[in-house]
């Protein structure tokens, strides 16, 4: 009886680790940990969508031209005080290399850009 295929090693919350995870890096058959990068799928000439807390659009994981294809608010508070949102987008968007070489904390679609909505999180003190 083969109750799982998938392995059974033990995961932490790191952004490096989530890629191989979402790209199925894990499951049966799969040689390699970024199928989809491998094959050319990086999210290029995509856009995103992405409401939450707030986005820090000065982070360097956003840097390339045309990354943060749109960023409004629902308040007029473009802050993100919890640092969920940007945390949220660099796990989607976020690159650190602007030659393509890639790093380990990149993004799953990071060719893509995003078009984010602030929805006004306010943290409490």
């Amino acid at each position: 009886n083969v109750k799982s295929t998938l392995s059974k090693r033990r995961r932490s919350l790191l952004n490096y680790e989530a890629t191989e995870v979402v790209q199925g890096g894990e499951l049966a058959g799969v040689n390699t940990e970024t199928p989809f990068y491998d094959a050319g799928i990086d999210g290029t000439g995509q856009v995103v969508g992405s409401g939450d807390s707030g986005l820090d659009d000065r982070h360097c994981a956003f840097s390339a031209s045309g990354k943060v294809a749109m960023n409004r608010s629902t308040t007029g508070d473009y802050a993100d005080f919890s640092g969920h949102g940007t945390h949220v987008v660099g796990s989607i968007v976020g690159s650190l290399t602007d030659d393509g070489s890639g790093s380990k904390y990149d993004g799953v679609a990071k060719g893509a850009s995003v078009a984010f909505t602030d929805m006004g999180y306010q943290a409490k003190a």
